[in-house]
């Protein structure tokens, strides 16, 4: 099978993962078949959106707190 040229053919969302991601896991998705790749660094780009989203809900409390 026939590697990615990472990530330039990784679809939008999934490049956007594999950039933000350190060089460690990286490496490690680099030795994964892409389909594989793409599934993991889509499962990653879904569990950041909701921990992001939790991190702004706390952060908008604690500034409704301190009024």
């Amino acid at each position: 099978m026939e590697r990615l040229n990472i990530p330039s053919k990784l679809p939008k969302e999934a490049q956007l993962m594999y950039q933000r991601i350190p060089d460690e896991l990286r490496c490690e998705l680099d030795a994964m078949p892409p389909d594989k790749m793409i599934r993991v660094l889509e499962a990653l780009n879904k569990f950041h959106h909701a921990m992001e989203a939790e991190v702004y809900e706390l952060a908008l409390h604690l500034i409704q707190a301190g009024h």
